[in-house]
């Protein structure tokens, strides 16, 4: 078990040898306050799609929801549960997703994790999408 500043405690019930690296089995909320984000998709400021380019989606996910979480005064330790959904998922994006994703997360205290490919999401341009659960201290 690991805790974030007493908010948070990653628990890993698995054997070492048999773990999802970056990620834990569970994170048990032991106080605060908790933020749910909406799913992040590949747009830009203006409102428009990026290319179908699947580096460029993720990474302008994830540079989304970084803003959206310094607005909310969250910070990568007070991540419980990332969700990611992936069109046409392929094996060669889940080395790019947990390159990207470092943006975000604090890999001493990863979030609880899923990765879901799907057939499509709202729009037939956006591959990429991620929704967030976070919690902070009752002081913020």
């Amino acid at each position: 078990m690991s805790t974030s500043q007493n908010l948070l405690t990653r628990i890993y019930a698995t054997p070492e040898s048999a773990r999802i690296p970056g990620v834990p089995d569970g994170v048990i909320v032991e106080k605060g306050r908790q933020v749910y984000l909406s799913g992040h998709v590949p747009m830009n400021d203006e409102g428009k799609i990026l290319p179908p380019d699947f580096r460029t989606q993720v990474t302008q996910v994830f540079e989304n929801l970084k803003r959206t979480m310094k607005h909310a005064g969250i910070e990568p330790h007070n991540l419980v549960r990332i969700t990611i959904y992936v069109c046409d998922l392929k094996p060669e994006y889940l080395a790019i997703i947990r390159d990207v994703r470092s943006l975000i997360i604090d890999p001493a205290n990863p979030p609880a994790s899923t990765l879901i490919g799907v057939e499509s999401l709202f729009n037939p341009d956006v591959r990429f999408e991620v929704d967030l659960i976070a919690v902070i201290s009752d002081a913020n």
